[in-house]
C-alpha cells in the first residue's frame, strides 16, 4: 500500500510498501495507480472524476497513513544483501537465502543489486584465485584479506572494532609503483555496497564540501592515492565520533558512528604513526606484487572484471567470495597475519630510509648511548638528510629500540643517555668514545 513517511523532521514524503519492499513515490506515481486500478475494474465514472480533478495533489493524500516501519539493519552477529531474486542472511554459520515476503521487516527496494544470487561453490573462480595472489598464495594472508573484506561489507559498527583498512605494498622501494590490485579489492566491495572513492592525492580535510559526495546511505568511503606524509591523525574524529558533512547549497548532515561509512585507504606509503591512538584506528595489509603495470588481472584472466566480459557464472562465484568475506568476518573478526615488510615500511615512515640504514650499524642492543653524540655522528654522515632538531633524533632512537623489541629507556643524568636492554655491555661516555 501507500504511506506517508517521516525523512527527516521537516521532509515528510509518500511511499509503496510491496512484500517488504519500500519505495519513494511521488504524487503522481499515486494517481497513475489509483487510475490503472479503476480502469482494471471498468469504474469509469470514477475514473473520470479522478482523472479530471486538479485537487489530486500532496494534500489531498494527507489522510494516508503514517509508515513507522521496522527496517533490516545488520548487527553484530548478522549480515544481510539483497539481490533481485532473493535477500541474503549471513551468519557465522550460515548463508541463507530468505525470500522477501518472509522477512521480518523492511528494507529500500533500492537497496537491492540488479542480479540474481545463489550459493555456489568458488574456490576456482577468477576474483578468488585474485584474491589469493594479492596474498602470495599464503592461507593466513589470504584469510586476512578476506576478514578486511568482510569487514568492510558488514554494516555493523561498533566502536571497539571501528577501524580504517588499509592495503599496502609489500615491496619497500622508493619509487613505489601502481597497479598491485589494491584499488581494485575496494572497487570490488562497490559492487556489494554502495562505495564513494576520494582521490586522496589533493586531499585536504579543511576544504569545505570535501565529503559532499557522502550520502546517508553511503557504506564505505575509499581515500585512493594519498601522499607520502599523509597526516592520519586527521580523521580520527570522523573514525570514531561521526561524520559531518558539508554539502554545497545545503546544511550540514551529521552521521553519527552507528550510521557513518566505513572508511578504506588503498597506498604506497606506509602511515607515519607508531601510538596506541593510531594502531586502534587501523587495519593494515600487505598486498603481494603479484600484479603490476605490466602484468594485470586481464593479462591472466582474459576477462576484465565486472564489464561485459563477465557471464552469469563470474559474477556468481563473485557474490559467493564476498558473502563467505562477510560470514568469516562476523566468525572470526580481523585476522593478522605475520608481515613481510610492513614494519620496516612503519619504521622508515616514522624515522626515514637513511636513519634505518645508519641505526643497523651503530646501534645495538644491551648497549648504552650518549645522545647527542648519536646525533652528531649522525649527521656527519648524512649531510644530506633532512632532520629537524636533536630533539627528533631522540625520537628516532626510541622507535628504533621499540621496533627491535629492546627495552628502551632514557638513562644518566640529565637524560643524556639512552639505554636499549637490560644488561649494558658497553656505553659511550663522551663524544669521541663509540663503540665502533
Amino acid at each position: 500500500g501507500f504511506f506517508r513517511y517521516n525523512f527527516t523532521d521537516d521532509r515528510i514524503s509518500f511511499v509503496r510498501l510491496q512484500n517488504n519492499l519500500l519505495e519513494e513515490v511521488k504524487v503522481h506515481d499515486i494517481r497513475n495507480f489509483v487510475l490503472d486500478k479503476l480502469e482494471e475494474w471498468d469504474e469509469v465514472g470514477i475514473y473520470n472524476l479522478v482523472a479530471e480533478n486538479s485537487k489530486f495533489k500532496s494534500e489531498y493524500l494527507s489522510h494516508l497513513k503514517l509508515l513507522e516501519p521496522k527496517f533490516i539493519k545488520d548487527d553484530k552477529h548478522t549480515s544481510w544483501c539483497f539481490y533481485s531474486n532473493t535477500a541474503v542472511k549471513i551468519t557465522a554459520n550460515n548463508i541463507e537465502c530468505v525470500d522477501y515476503k518472509d522477512l521480518e521487516g523492511v528494507i529500500w527496494k533500492s537497496e537491492k543489486l540488479n542480479r540474481e544470487f545463489k550459493k555456489s561453490d568458488f574456490e576456482k573462480c577468477d576474483f578468488n584465485i585474485f584474491l589469493k595472489n594479492l596474498s602470495n598464495q599464503d592461507g593466513e594472508r589470504y584469510r586476512a584479506l578476506l576478514s578486511a573484506i568482510g569487514y568492510m561489507l558488514h554494516r555493523y559498527k561498533s566502536p571497539s572494532t571501528t577501524k580504517v583498512v588499509i592495503l599496502n605494498d609489500e615491496v619497500i622501494s622508493d619509487e613505489p609503483a601502481g597497479g598491485t590490485g589494491k584499488t581494485l579489492v575496494f572497487q570490488a566491495m562497490g559492487k556489494i555496497r554502495p562505495v564513494v572513492i576520494i582521490n586522496g592525492k589533493n586531499f585536504n580535510d579543511n576544504k569545505s564540501f570535501v565529503w559532499q559526495r557522502v550520502n546517508l546511505d553511503t557504506a564505505i568511503v575509499v581515500l585512493d592515492d594519498i601522499p607520502n606524509g599523509f597526516k592520519f591523525m586527521n580523521l580520527f574524529s570522523i573514525i570514531t565520533t561521526g561524520w559531518p558533512i558539508e554539502k554545497k547549497n545545503r546544511g550540514e548532515i551529521y552521521l553519527p558512528p552507528e550510521l557513518s561509512p566505513k572508511m578504506g585507504i588503498p597506498t604506497n606509503h606506509s602511515i607515519r604513526g607508531r601510538t596506541d591512538s593510531f594502531r586502534r584506528r587501523k587495519f593494515e595489509l600487505e598486498i603481494n606484487a603479484h600484479y603490476s603495470a605490466a602484468h594485470q588481472p586481464v593479462d591472466e584472466f582474459g576477462k576484465e572484471f565486472w564489464t561485459s566480459d563477465w557471464s552469469e557464472d563470474d559474477w556468481l562465484c563473485f557474490d559467493n567470495v564476498m558473502m563467505y568475506a562477510v560470514q568469516q568476518f562476523i566468525k572470526d573478526g580481523f585476522i593478522t597475519p605475520k608481515f613481510v615488510n610492513l614494519e620496516k615500511k612503519q619504521l622508515i615512515a616514522d624515522t626515514s630510509e637513511d636513519f634505518t640504514e645508519w641505526a643497523e650499524f651503530h646501534l645495538e642492543n644491551n648497549r648504552m648511548y650518549k645522545r647527542n653524540a648519536m646525533y652528531k655522528r649522525f649527521k656527519e654522515e648524512n649531510p644530506e638528510t633532512y632532520i629537524k632538531d636533536a630533539k627528533m633524533f631522540y625520537r628516532w632512537m626510541r622507535i628504533w629500540g621499540e621496533y627491535n623489541g629492546w627495552k628502551t629507556a632514557d638513562a644518566g643524568q640529565g637524560k643524556m643517555y639512552i639505554q636499549y636492554g637490560d644488561e649494558v655491555a658497553s656505553h659511550v661516555d663522551n663524544d669521541n668514545d663509540l663503540p665502533f
